[in-house]
């Protein structure tokens, strides 16, 4: 018997969920870079004489 192969919408669903997953790995990315470089800016500096109690 032959075999049957996966339905095309399947195939379709599968790319799909990757690209998706990609996409949202690059926007995870960005955001953490932005949080960091958030936290780098407003992190005071140590030689600035401000200190927060």
């Amino acid at each position: 018997m032959k075999k049957q192969e996966k339905p095309t919408i399947i195939k379709l669903s599968e790319r799909f969920d990757k690209q998706l997953l990609n996409i949202l790995s690059q926007e995870l990315d960005a955001l953490k870079n932005t949080k960091n470089n958030i936290i780098k800016t407003l992190r005071p500096k140590s030689n600035d004489g401000l200190q927060v109690a």
